[in-house]
């Protein structure tokens, strides 16, 4: 055999086939399965779900009004509902703690207990709203669930409402006067609103009272008593009534100041919410004083009076009548705290003039009767002959005017006038 040749030129490439078909989509694999597995010591669990707590706090007005509002002082219950969505039951172990600054006893820590998924586990507490707090404050409070010694905070949660007074009582002690008059009226005001969401009162058998007593001094109520009460019917809710408790002094036989004290008290479904005390003093009407007060006073303007008119007796009577009136209520008004234009005006003057036309008729009288002098000492309207002067030219003859008659009435007055 001889030898191999050279090989031979590689030939050319040839064309690129066509692409083949797409193969079919493969099949999802199963599920995955997630358990839960709760391991005892008799036994072994699975689920399928963990446990997944629903924390929910509310308040219950305790007792047997519930008017919409929580009040200072006011007893309630919290009702605490733990919701459990999960398959697995909820551990044992677990607290539960709730707290507020505005609740007695402020801090409630409870453990709770295991129970089964899908089911919820409540208990309520019983609380009371913290008496030192105000209307107008808020209640929060902080509730939340802990593993000890495995995590805080397993649920956080908080719940605020407003602290509202349901009845709010209001009384200007200031008003009251301090210094007043024996024999006299004067009345306490109490204001008081409904702000819950119930009517109050004995018809609605929530029962609202006012009781006020007499401590100390010559004082009485309005239907001469020692106590009185005012048994509210009812206020309805959001609104507001005011109260009057009437007081009457009595007159003092000596002269010495006396004080008096009044205790009122505001008290709904028997319990105080507000203590009032009133106090002032009686002061004697100081006669002696007024009395000196009204003579100085007469003293400088009688001269005044008597130069705007000549009847002495009417100017007198006047001068004396409203300065001792004026005098007198600006006493009153000064140890009263008096409204000038209800006391001075209304009263004094209105008297005042009274009088002082009585003593217009009774002058007036005097006058036509001839029995009142001016001040140069003329009788005025004078029945009778005129004064003596110059003679006339018919006097003298004794001839008389047809017209003329010596007994008709003549008045002197504007004779003397003309002299004057």
């Amino acid at each position: 055999y001889g030898q191999n040749g050279k090989s031979g030129k590689d030939g050319n490439d040839g064309k690129s086939g066509k692409s083949g078909q797409s193969g079919n989509e493969g099949k999802s694999g199963n599920s995955g399965v997630i358990e839960y597995i709760l391991e005892t010591n008799k036994e072994t669990k699975k689920f399928k779900s963990s446990y997944d707590i629903r924390l929910e706090l509310s308040i219950l007005e305790d007792g047997g009004v519930s008017d919409g509002v929580l009040a200072p002082g006011e007893k309630i219950q919290l009702s605490v509902v733990l919701d459990n969505k999960g398959e697995m039951p909820f551990p044992k172990g677990a607290t539960i703690t709730i707290a507020s600054n505005n609740l007695e006893p402020k801090i409630i820590q409870r453990d709770l207990p295991e129970f089964g998924g899908n089911t919820s586990h409540e208990f309520k507490e019983g609380v009371q709203v913290s008496p030192t707090s105000n209307n107008g404050d808020i209640l929060k409070i902080n509730y939340k669930i802990d593993f000890p010694g495995i995590c805080t905070n397993y649920r956080n949660e908080v719940l605020e409402r407003d602290i509202t007074m349901p009845i709010v009582v209001n009384c200007d002690v200031d008003s009251f006067p301090k210094n007043i008059y024996p024999n006299k009226r004067n009345s306490i005001y109490i204001d008081i609103k409904n702000n819950s969401k119930v009517a109050y009162g004995s018809s609605e058998n929530n029962n609202v009272e006012i009781k006020s007593e007499i401590k100390k001094g010559d004082i009485t109520f309005g239907d001469l008593s020692k106590e009185y009460s005012i048994n509210i019917d009812s206020i309805k809710a959001l609104d507001a009534k005011t109260f009057e408790i009437p007081l009457i002094t009595k007159k003092l036989i000596n002269n010495k100041n006396q004080n008096i004290e009044i205790e009122t008290t505001v008290l709904v479904l028997g319990n105080s919410v507000m203590d009032i005390n009133t106090s002032s003093i009686v002061t004697p009407r100081r006669q002696r004083s007024m009395l000196l007060m009204a003579v100085l006073g007469i003293s400088v303007l009688v001269p005044i009076q008597r130069i705007l008119t000549n009847y002495k007796k009417i100017g007198l009577a006047v001068t004396t009548l409203l300065l001792a009136t004026l005098l007198i209520d600006f006493w009153r008004i000064h140890t009263q705290e008096l409204k000038i234009v209800e006391d001075w005006l209304k009263f004094s003057f209105f008297y005042g003039f009274i009088v002082y036309f009585i003593f217009q008729v009774y002058d007036i009288v005097n006058i036509l009767n001839g029995k009142y002098k001016d001040i140069f000492g003329n009788i005025l309207h004078k029945k009778g002959k005129s004064s003596p002067e110059k003679p006339t030219e018919k006097e003298s003859t004794g001839e008389s005017s047809p017209n003329e008659s010596s007994t008709e009435e003549t008045d002197l007055y504007f004779d003397n006038r003309k002299r004057k």
